[in-house]
């Protein structure tokens, strides 16, 4: 590894240790490490947008390739979620963002998204957000 990639990985388990964890089931091996780097509720004006973003770190010496998929509680909320595929080196991280579009009048006054990663063999993670409409 060259000495700005080692820099990268420290600084990226530097960060593993001060941000807070996504709520996830577990289900992902232990060298990926899932990491905030957002709020998880967002107050937003009808018609307006929320972002939310997490971040998954390799830390081990194996190549993961991942599937990334999203849904929200409420069907008039629009998802949409980058990257769907991720190829993950060792020391290497993708961010996963997902962007949600209030309704201008909505049925539901919230909607929990869940944005789902999963790796080749099944195992999988489950990374949650709350956007809650607001009058402008």
């Amino acid at each position: 590894m060259r000495p700005g990639e080692i820099a990268a990985v420290l600084l990226w388990v530097g960060l593993i240790l001060v941000l807070p964890l996504a709520a996830a089931d577990d289900t992902l091996p232990a060298d990926l490490r899932i990491v905030g780097n957002d709020q998880y509720t967002e107050r937003v004006a009808l018609g307006g947008n929320a972002s939310f973003v997490w971040s998954i770190v390799n830390v081990d010496g194996t190549t993961y390739n991942l599937t990334i998929s999203g849904n929200t509680s409420s069907s008039d909320y629009s998802l949409s979620v980058t990257p769907l595929n991720a190829s993950l080196a060792p020391g290497g991280v993708v961010a996963v963002y997902a962007n949600v579009t209030v309704p201008g009048s909505p049925r539901a006054s919230q909607a929990t998204v869940e944005v789902t990663v999963r790796i080749e063999d099944g195992r999988h993670v489950h990374l949650h957000a709350t956007v809650v409409a607001r009058e402008p």
